[in-house]
C-alpha cells in the first residue's frame, strides 16, 4: 500500500463517510458492512497511518478522521475488518508478528511502509551504520537490523521501523536499497527525483541535509566492486563445506590474519599477473564457531568480522550456488541448502520442501546434517529446540536469467558468460506494475538509468549499450516494492571457448597438457585465442577488449582435485599429490576427497614400493563429481608401512596423496653454513622452515631441502641457535605457516651467536637474549617483547639472563599498558598462550586507560585485551548499538549485557559439583563423547554451557599440571577471602563462594573458585589497591602455571571480573555525583 497510497484529502471524506455508516449501524452490522468496501478501509486507514502516526499512538488519530466518538470495542472491530480484508484482496497480511498487541496495528503500520514521523529514525539508523561499515549492503543492514530487534536490542528507534526491518523482508531489503540510492543522492547535491520512493521520502532526506544531519561522508554504491569487498561465507556442499571467501587485495599482495573461532593463522594470495589485485581466497571452517574474523596484516584495524553460528537460531542457509544467505531474511521459494544441527528429522518444515541432494558434512562437522531442499512449497522451517523460524518468500520477484557460462574463463572467481541475460518480470511484463532497469559498469559510470522495462528480453535490456558487450555490469530491475532484483555479471559477449581435452586429469607432473581455443566475436579482440598449457600450468590470464573497454580473464580448463578434510584441518583443492603425515591420518578421521567431473566408480589404491596393500571404495557415492574416501581405514596398513602412496590406479599414474611419517629425519646438523639432515625422506616439496631463537619475534625462513641439505642465507649463519620444522610444502596448495613452532617435531640445531640486521635496535636485543648485552628498554619495540614473553618456555636463556630478561619485559611492557595491550594484535600470540602471557607481564594488575577514542583491539580471538583497555567504555555505551557493544557480543554472547550492569546471570557456571566427580571417572572415550554432543552448536565465551566447558578442560588437564596448583588452591583461597573481607569486598567474596563446591572444597575442587579469586584480587589490583599488586605477586608463578593448562577458564574469569568491577565503580560514580 505504501507504494500508491490514497491521495490525503480523498482518504479524509471516505474515512468520515465510513464514520456516519459506522456510528448509524448497529455492531452486527457494522461487522458486514465494513468488509463490504475492503478497498476503501485498507487505503484510507494505511493513509492515516502514514500521516498521522506518531508517539506510539495510532486508534485516536483515526477516530478523529472519522469524527466519530469509539467504543470499547473499535480497535478490535476495525482491526479485524482490516485483516480480512487484506486476505480478501490477496494482500500480505504480515501475520509472523509475534506480538499480541500489535494483532492489527502492526499489518496496518507496515503496509505504511514507514510513518513519516519515523523516518528520520529510519534515515539515521541507516546513516550510522553505513558510516561504521563502509561495504554494508541493504541485505546487510536488515538482517543487522532485523536480528537485532528480535533480540530487544535494536535501541532509540521507533517501533514501526524497527517492526518494518523485522518483519519486513524483502520488502524491507528493497525500500533500503533505493533508500541508500537516495540519501547519495542528496548528500551529493540532487534532489533525489530520480529514485523510485515516494516524495515523503525525499522530502525528508531533503530536511536532513538542510540541517545538516545528512552525513556527506557516508559512502555511495557507483561501483561493481563495493560489495565485492567483505569477507563471506560460502558453502562447497560436496567437498570442503563451509567456507570464509576473502575478497581481492588491490595491492596485489594479500597477506590475511584469519581467526576461526581460537585458532588464528596466516593466509597469503598473490596476483595472477603484474599490477593486478591479489585474488580473492577461501578458508576453510574446520568446526561449527560463533564467529570468523580477517585482516589485513597490514590494516590490522580493518578488521572483518562474519558471524556464523548463532547458538539462537543455528540455521545455515546457503543457495544453491553456494551463497550464504543471511538470517532475518525470508528464504527463497527455490533450491537452498541447508546446514544444521542434528539429524535429518530435527528440521521442521511448514508445507513441503523436496529433498534433492545430500551434501557431505566435513568431519569437524559432525552432528550436523547438510541437505539441498526445494523450497518451492514451503512456507517456513525451523530447527528443533529453537524458537525462530525462517520464512519462505511468498512474492514472486523479477529474475535476472542468465545462460550457461564460457566454461573454464572466470573473472576474479566469478564465472564469465557469453549470452547476454533476460529479466523474466513475475506478470511478463502485462499487468498493472511499473518496471524500471538501471545498469552499471565496474566503474561506476552508468550505462541505463531507471529505464521503464516492459518485457525484459535481451534487445530492450541492452538497447542503447554499446555491443559487444564486455565488462563487469550491475543489472538493477525495480517495480513494486520487494519484487526487485540486482545482479552483478562478467560478461563476455559472443565468446566461446573451447578446450581439449575437455577434463584435464592428473599425472605425474600435475595434469595432462591442453590447449584452449577461444572463438571472439566481431569487434572483440584478445592477448591471443590460442592457451597452450603444459603439466605444471593451471591457468593462464587473457585481457579481452572491445574498443576502449576491458575484461581480465583467467582461461583454467575444469581439471580434477584433491582435498583432504579432518576435525583439525582441511586442504585447498591441489592438481599435486596431497602430503599428508601417518600420525594425522591415524589418529584423526580424515576424508580424502577427489574432484573427477563426472559419475564413475573410482577406486584408490594403497601403494607401497609400488605394490597395492589395500584398496578403499568411496564412501556414499558420488556428489556433483566428487568422491570421498576415508582413510581412517588406511589404520592398520600404517601400523604396518609407514610410508604409503595413494593413487587411482594400480600403476601409480594418478597419484593423489603420499603420506609420509611426521619425522623426516633423525637428525639435524649445521654444516658449512648448511642444515644437513640425517637420514632424510625423499620427497618432493620438502621444505626446512627455519626461526631464530634468540629472535622469537623473526617467524619462519623457509628453506628448500635438496639432495638433504638447506643453505641457510647468510642472514641466518650466525644468528645463533636455530629451530627447524621439516614440512612437506604443496606449492598448489599451500597451508598457513606457524609464527613459532610448536615442541611437538620441532629440533633445536644449536649454534653460537645472534641475528644481526641493519635495525640496531633489533640486533642489541638478539645480542641481549644471547647473554652478551644490555636490554635496549628505550627502543626496543613493543612487539618483539611481546614475542620474549610468548615463547619465554622455547628461548633456552642462558640461567644469568633469564631474570634481567624477565625484569626488563615488565619494565618495558608496564610503561604504557594501554600501548602494550594495543600491540597485542601483532604479536601474533596464539589464543590459549594469552592469559599466562599477560599474567607474566604483569598487565592484569596494571591501570590500562585507553583514550575515549582509540579503536579498542578486537583483533583477539578471546577479546581479553580489548576489555582490559575498554571496559568502562562498554559499561558506557550499555543500551546502544556501538561497534564495541556490537564486537563484544558477539564473541560473548548475550551474558555480556547482563555483566555491564553488575549482575553475572550464571555465577555458578564452571564450579565443581557432582556432576564434574562423574566425568572424573569417565575414560577418555567417554570424555570425548559427552563434550562432543555438548559443543554441537558453539556457544558465547561468558555463556553458561562454554564456562562449564573451559571447567572440564581443566579436568582433562589435571594430570599435567604441577601438583603444588592444586595442594595450594585451598590455602591460597583462604588467604584471598581473607584480604577481601577486610577490604568488605562482598561482591568478590560473593563470586568466590558461588564457586566453591558444594561439598569438599580442597584440592582440584577448589580450583575453579582459585580462578574467580586470582582474577578479582588482579582486577582490584588494576584500579589501585596496592595490597592487591602485592598479594598478586607473590601469587604470579602460581597463577601462571595455572593459566597454562586452563587458558579458557582463566580468559572468562579475567572478563567476568573486569566486567563486574567496572559495572561496580560506574555505578558508585553516577551515584557519588
Amino acid at each position: 500500500m505504501a507504494e500508491k497510497l490514497a491521495d490525503p484529502e480523498e482518504a479524509l471524506r471516505a474515512l468520515s463517510a465510513m464514520g456516519t455508516l459506522y456510528w448509524k449501524n448497529s455492531a452486527s452490522a457494522r461487522v458486514r458492512w465494513i468488509r463490504t468496501f475492503p478497498a476503501i478501509q485498507i487505503m484510507g486507514t494505511v493513509r492515516i497511518a502514514v500521516d498521522h502516526y506518531e508517539h506510539g499512538t495510532f486508534w485516536p488519530k483515526l477516530t478523529e478522521a472519522m469524527q466519530i466518538r469509539p467504543g470499547q470495542l473499535f480497535s478490535q472491530e476495525w482491526g479485524s475488518a482490516f485483516l480480512d480484508n487484506l486476505e480478501a484482496l490477496g494482500m500480505p497480511q504480515f501475520d509472523d508478528i509475534d506480538d499480541p498487541g500489535l494483532r492489527f496495528v502492526g499489518p496496518i503500520l507496515m503496509h505504511a511502509g514507514m510513518p513519516t514521523y519515523c523516518l528520520g529514525d529510519y534515515f539515521r539508523l541507516v546513516t550510522e551504520q553505513r558510516a561504521r561499515d563502509g561495504s554494508l549492503t541493504p541485505e546487510g543492514f536488515v538482517a543487522w537490523a532485523s536480528a537485532r530487534s528480535a533480540e530487544g536490542r535494536l535501541y532509540n528507534t521507533d517501533k514501526p521501523v524497527e517492526r518494518f526491518l523485522r518483519y519486513g523482508g524483502d520488502y524491507a531489503v528493497d525500500v533500503t536499497d533505493r533508500v541508500f540510492e537516495l540519501l547519495d543522492v542528496v548528500a551529493a547535491g540532487g534532489s533525489g527525483e530520480g529514485v523510485p520512493l515516494p516524495q515523503r521520502y525525499r522530502q525528508a532526506v531533503i530536511d536532513l541535509r538542510r540541517r545538516g544531519e545528512l552525513d556527506r561522508r557516508i559512502p555511495t554504491r557507483g561501483r561493481v566492486a563495493d560489495q565485492e569487498q567483505r569477507a563471506q561465507l560460502v558453502l562447497d556442499p560436496y567437498g570442503r563445506g563451509p567456507l570464509l571467501w576473502l575478497p581481492a587485495v588491490a595491492e596485489g599482495q594479500a597477506d590475511w590474519t584469519v581467526t576461526v573461532g581460537l585458532n588464528a593463522q596466516r593466509v597469503r594470495s598473490s596476483a595472477v599477473w603484474p599490477g593486478e589485485p591479489a585474488p580473492p581466497t577461501e578458508v576453510p571452517i574446520p568446526s561449527p564457531v560463533r564467529s570468523v574474523s580477517a585482516s589485513l596484516r597490514t590494516r590490522p584495524d580493518l578488521a572483518m568480522s562474519v558471524a556464523v553460528v548463532d547458538d539462537k537460531d543455528p540455521l545455515l542457509a546457503f543457495s544453491e550456488d553456494g551463497r550464504f544467505l543471511l538470517p532475518g531474511l525470508p528464504l527463497p521459494g527455490a533450491p537452498v541448502w541447508l546446514l544444521y544441527p542434528g539429524n535429518p528429522d530435527a528440521l521442521h518444515v511448514t508445507g513441503h520442501a523436496e529433498l534433492m541432494s545430500e551434501g557431505a558434512v566435513p568431519p569437524g562437522w559432525v552432528g550436523w546434517t547438510m541437505r539441498l531442499l526445494d523450497l518451492k512449497h514451503a512456507d517456513a522451517i525451523r530447527v528443533e529446540g529453537t524458537e525462530r523460524a525462517r520464512t519462505v518468500r511468498r512474492v514472486t520477484a523479477a529474475r535476472i536469467v542468465t545462460g550457461e557460462p564460457i566454461r573454464g574463463l572466470t573473472c576474479g572467481d566469478a564465472p564469465v558468460f557469453g549470452d547476454v541475460p533476460r529479466v523474466e518480470l513475475p506478470d511478463g511484463g502485462d499487468g498493472a506494475a511499473a518496471w524500471s532497469l538501471s545498469i552499471t559498469s565496474a566503474d561506476g559510470s552508468v550505462a541505463i538509468e531507471n529505464r521503464p522495462l516492459q518485457s525484459g528480453a535481451p534487445e530492450e535490456v541492452w538497447a542503447g549499450v554499446h555491443r559487444p558487450l564486455i565488462g563487469k555490469y550491475r543489472v538493477r530491475v525495480r517495480g513494486p516494492w520487494g519484487r526487485g532484483v540486482v545482479r552483478d555479471l562478467n560478461l563476455a559477449e559472443g565468446l566461446t571457448s573451447d578446450s581439449d581435452p575437455k577434463w584435464r586429469r592428473i599425472n605425474r607432473a600435475g595434469l595432462v597438457p591442453a590447449s584452449v581455443r577461444l572463438k571472439l566475436p566481431e569487434g572483440m579482440e584478445a592477448d591471443t585465442a590460442s592457451i597452450t598449457l603444459a603439466e605444471d600450468e593451471e591457468q593462464q590470464p587473457i585481457e579481452l577488449r572491445v574498443g576502449a573497454a576491458r575484461l581480465r580473464v583467467t582461461v583454467r580448463p575444469p581439471h580434477m582435485t584433491m582435498s583432504y578434510q579432518s576435525a583439525t584441518m582441511s586442504t585447498a583443492p591441489s592438481i599435486r599429490p596431497l602430503q599428508l603425515y601417518s600420525e594425522d591420518v591415524r589418529e584423526s578421521e580424515g576424508f580424502l576427497a577427489v574432484d573427477l567431473g563426472e559419475s564413475g566408480q573410482p577406486c584408490l589404491h594403497a601403494l607401497v614400493r609400488r605394490h597395492c596393500v589395500q584398496e578403499l571404495e568411496p564412501t556414499g557415492g558420488t556428489r556433483g563429481g566428487v568422491y570421498r574416501f576415508n582413510l581412517g581405514q588406511l589404520s592398520d596398513t600404517l601400523a604396518s608401512h609407514a610410508r604409503i602412496e595413494i593413487a587411482l590406479d594400480e600403476g601409480a599414474e594418478m597419484i593423489v596423496a603420499q603420506v609420509n611419517p611426521r619425522r623426516l629425519c633423525s637428525d639435524i646438523v649445521l654444516e658449512d653454513g648448511a642444515l644437513q639432515l640425517v637420514d632424510g625422506v625423499d620427497v618432493d616439496g620438502l621444505t626446512a622452515l627455519v626461526y631464530p631463537q634468540r629472535a622469537p619475534w623473526r617467524g619462519a625462513t623457509l628453506l628448500e631441502v635438496k639432495d638433504d641439505q638447506a643453505p641457510l642465507p647468510s642472514g641466518l649463519r650466525d644468528a645463533g641457535p636455530l629451530l627447524v620444522v621439516l614440512r612437506i610444502v604443496d606449492p598448489w596448495a599451500p597451508v598457513p605457516i606457524p609464527a613459532w613452532p610448536d615442541s611437538f617435531g620441532c629440533r633445536l640445531v644449536d649454534a653460537p651467536g645472534f641475528l644481526s640486521t641493519d635495525d640496531a635496535a633489533e640486533s642489541q636485543l638478539s645480542r641481549c637474549l644471547s647473554g652478551e648485552g644490555q636490554f635496549p628498554e628505550h627502543t626496543a619495540q613493543l612487539s618483539w617483547v611481546w614475542a620474549i614473553v610468548t615463547r619465554w618456555n622455547a628461548l633456552g636463556l642462558p640461567a644469568d639472563v633469564a631474570p634481567a630478561v624477565a625484569r626488563s619485559c615488565q619494565t618495558v611492557l608496564r610503561e604504557d599498558p594501554a600501548a602494550s595491550l594495543m600491540a597485542l594484535e601483532e604479536s601474533e600470540v596464539e589464543v590459549h598462550r594469552l592469559p599466562q602471557v599477560l599474567i607474566r607481564s604483569g598487565l592484569v594488575w596494571e591501570a590500562s586507560d585507553l583514550a575515549s577514542r582509540a579503536r579498542l583491539p578486537w583483533g583477539s580471538a578471546s577479546g581479553l585485551p580489548a576489555v582490559l583497555l575498554g571496559s568502562s567504555r562498554l559499561v558506557e555505551q550499555a543500551g546502544s548499538h556501538s561497534e564495541d557493544l556490537t564486537r563484544a557480543e558477539a564473541l560473548f554472547g548475550d551474558a555480556v549485557h547482563s555483566l555491564l550492569s553488575g549482575v553475572d546471570p550464571s555465577p555458578r557456571a564452571g564450579r565443581f559439583d557432582a556432576g564434574a566427580e562423574v566425568y572424573q571417572r569417565l575414560d577418555s572415550l567417554e570424555r570425548s563423547d559427552f563434550r562432543r554432543q555438548a559443543a554441537l552448536v558453539p556457544k558465547g565465551s561468558l555463556d553458561r554451557d562454554t564456562r562449564v566447558r573451559a571447567a572440564l578442560d581443566l579436568l582433562d588437564q589435571l594430570g599435567r599440571m604441577n601438583p603444588k596448583v592444586e595442594a595450594q588452591a585451598a590455602h591460597v583461597l583462604t588467604a584471598i577471602e581473607a584480604h577481601l573481607r577486610r577490604r568488605g569486598d562482598q561482591a568478590g567474596l560473593q563470586a568466590i563462594v558461588d564457586r566453591r563446591p558444594p561439598a569438599k572444597q580442597t584440592g582440584w575442587r577448589a580450583l575453579p573458585a582459585l580462578s574467580i579469586a586470582l582474577a578479582w584480587v588482579a582486577r582490584r589490583g588494576a584500579r589501585g589497591d596496592g595490597e592487591c599488586v602485592t598479594l598478586i605477586q607473590k601469587l604470579q608463578g602460581l597463577w601462571i602455571e595455572f593459566a597454562r593448562f586452563a587458558p579458557d577458564l582463566v580468559t572468562i574469569d579475567l572478563i567476568i571480573a573486569e566486567l563486574l568491577q567496572a559495572a561496580s565503580h560506574a555505578r558508585q560514580t553516577k551515584e557519588g555525583s
